[in-house]
């Protein structure tokens, strides 16, 4: 799962998951499936590594080629008579990855903000004194 991959903080040691085929009330072909396991997030709050315990379910459509109608659900091409149950997976664990993954509420802090200068500089000592000093130095006046 490469996309899964570039997204999160480490290699999962396992991904449990279960798919089952079936016909929808149409007789048209269906799928669906529930995968859980443990994935390693960076928090965007802290910037440290947490476990996220994921549980998703999904129900897709089995149409033969990306033209065909999948009657407003999700749908899985199956070309050649084969489906990439990786792909399949892979792709409902970016779906619900979420948007910005954070500790729980409390059990971090985003760590202190650090500016560019010393923050014990004086007002005369900043950006706009020494353009200030150098207005006045090639004779610019206010």
């Amino acid at each position: 799962m490469p996309r899964l991959l570039e997204v999160i903080a480490s290699k999962p040691s396992s991904i449990a998951y279960r798919i089952t085929f079936s016909r929808d009330v149409s007789g048209r072909a269906a799928m669906s499936g529930r995968a859980e396991g443990v994935l390693s997030l960076v928090c965007q709050r802290c910037l440290e590594n947490f476990e996220w315990k994921f549980d998703t379910r999904f129900e897709s459509s089995v149409v033969g080629h990306e033209r065909e109608e999948s009657r407003g659900s999700d749908a899985v091409v199956c070309s050649d008579g084969r489906i990439e149950l990786n792909s399949v997976v892979e792709d409902e664990l970016l779906l619900a990855l979420p948007t910005a993954p954070v500790h729980a509420f409390g059990t971090c802090q985003a760590p202190p903000i650090r500016t560019g200068g010393d923050p014990s500089a004086s007002p005369s000592t900043s950006q706009f004194a020494a353009l200030r000093e150098l207005r006045s130095q090639i004779g610019v006046s206010d």
